[in-house]
């Protein structure tokens, strides 16, 4: 799967994800389109850690391959990923 040819549709509101690139990534780095435009409110892993934009606070650390994450967004949007070649 070529991550950077399958945006993810966001709604409003809370949304579960899949990372979809083959090497981890920062998350701060990964949702920085979404968090910069304002729109990302919260990003939780599956222990509850979180990256809080508005307090620039990234609690994740690194969003990891074959790993599912919930999103929280003021609108509908989509997420772009890089291409597995390029890095963060």
């Amino acid at each position: 799967m070529n991550p950077e040819e399958n945006p993810i549709t966001l709604l409003a509101g809370w949304n579960m994800i899949g990372y979809l690139r083959m090497e981890s990534a920062p998350a701060d780095l990964v949702l920085a389109e979404l968090s910069d435009s304002g729109n990302l409110v919260i990003a939780k892993n599956y222990i509850g850690s979180a990256f809080i934009p508005e307090f620039n606070f990234n609690g994740i650390g690194d969003l990891e391959p074959g790993k599912g994450y919930q999103l929280k967004t003021n609108e509908a949007d989509e997420l772009h990923f890089l291409s597995n070649e390029s890095s963060y």
